[in-house]
């Protein structure tokens, strides 16, 4: 079998009755993860907090932005405080407070909970919500109300652009003991508590990965769909496998009852899964009686 070489980083499904499937190669998402990371500085949209850790909200269901903005923020120096899609403003509340992040990389279906965190008076340290999405009169009309700025992706990436062109923009990249990333659980027993891992706990995790599991590297030709939850280090750990092969990516459209067509659509070659997802697809494929193989028609079992 010959291998085809996929220059595409990520490919993004949306949510309309067609999909509309975007490449964006590699050298592309280089480039706004460049462009992001200056407009959050251009814009100050992240500043140190209480003990010097740049931390940035990111709190949507997994797109493609998601992990640009996670790229951008560690070119920063920065720290990733990702949340859950399903968390209520309470506890966004907690985690915005015990972080003193100051911006929130989110989606308009998120804004209502960030401003609701808001209002509360507990997190005075926010100070503006990032929509990937864009910003509506509505969603300005919110953030407003609440005492919240509001960007959208769009116009953070192209202050970045201009800057880049005008004056230019160095990174400050982490070390090894620098805190990547915060890892909350979902706070069901009450409130969430959060793990600080560092670069280099990612970097050791990824490298045991590789080695334990040569056999079944991941190549160039390889294709994943993301759909377990970014905010969870298992999704991100495996994108992480992705993006060192060179390997693409493509986003589920964020409903799990659509997961099994986003799968028919993608093809991914690699697929992580949880218990859950594969007696998900087995009731699916058993909900067909017959299928069809060289003209006969046999049963499934």
């Amino acid at each position: 079998m010959q291998r085809a070489t996929r220059t595409t980083l990520s490919c993004h499904y949306s949510s309309l009755a067609h999909y509309n499937c975007t490449p964006h190669s590699y050298s592309e998402c280089l480039a706004r993860v460049n462009a992001f990371a200056a407009g959050l500085e251009t814009l100050n949209l992240v500043e140190p907090n209480d003990e010097n850790m740049i931390c940035c909200g990111l709190y949507m269901k997994n797109c493609m932005e998601w992990v640009l903005a996670e790229h951008a923020i560690f070119a920063l120096g920065g720290t990733t405080v990702p949340f859950y899609d399903t968390l209520g403003p309470d506890t966004v509340q907690f985690i915005l407070n015990q972080t003193r992040a100051k911006s929130v990389v989110c989606s308009r279906a998120e804004l209502s909970k960030l401003a609701k965190a808001k209002r509360s008076g507990e997190c005075p340290r926010l100070y503006a919500a990032i929509l990937v999405d864009g910003v509506t009169p509505d969603a300005a009309k919110l953030a407003a109300a609440a005492g919240l700025e509001v960007f959208s992706y769009a116009k953070v990436e192209a202050a970045g652009a201009e800057r880049i062109t005008v004056r230019g923009h160095k990174h400050s990249p982490p070390d090894s003991d620098t805190i990547a990333t915060f890892c909350y659980t979902s706070g069901t027993t009450g409130d969430p508590k959060g793990a600080l891992l560092s670069h280099g706990n990612l970097v050791a995790t990824i490298a045991g990965i590789q080695r334990a599991y040569d056999e079944f590297a991941i190549q160039m030709f390889d294709r994943h769909l993301s759909y377990l939850p970014l905010a969870h280090i298992f999704e991100r750990l495996v994108m992480a496998q992705m993006l060192i092969a060179g390997a693409s990516v493509a986003f589920f459209r964020g409903d799990p009852l659509l997961l099994i067509e986003d799968l028919q659509a993608c093809r991914p070659t690699f697929m992580p899964a949880a218990p859950r997802v594969l007696n998900k697809i087995c009731d699916k494929v058993r909900s067909i009686p017959f299928f069809s193989l060289s003209g006969d028609w046999r049963l499934l079992h």
